[in-house]
């Protein structure tokens, strides 16, 4: 791997301003986001690419929905780590009522 991420993210993000309506794009800006960590940037280009297909191949919702799995336990983790009950209950309730969408998709 050359880690060249951000030379990557620039060149992908052009890519969309070219053709917004290809969802390749938004599928590997996400990936590329996901290796930086920076999850919650990668869970909104899966799903902007999600929303240009709807019926997303599995590798590409599998791995939305491991970004949005990884992003829920991060914050469950921060939340637990600070006492912050509020949040807690909220991110678990999203998850919940997420895994409930999802089952009867």
């Amino acid at each position: 791997e050359l880690h060249r991420h951000e030379e990557a993210e620039d060149a992908y993000r052009r890519a969309i301003e070219l053709d917004p309506t290809d969802a390749w794009p938004w599928f590997t800006l996400a990936i590329c986001l996901e290796e930086q960590e920076k999850l919650a940037e990668a869970e909104a280009a899966y799903g902007s690419g999600a929303k240009l297909v709807p019926d997303m191949h599995p590798y590409w919702r599998n791995r939305y929905l491991a970004v949005q799995t990884r992003r829920t336990i991060i914050t469950i983790q921060q939340a637990l780590e600070n006492g912050n009950d509020e949040v807690l209950h909220q991110t678990l309730t999203q998850w919940a009522e997420q895994s409930q969408d999802l089952a009867a998709a």
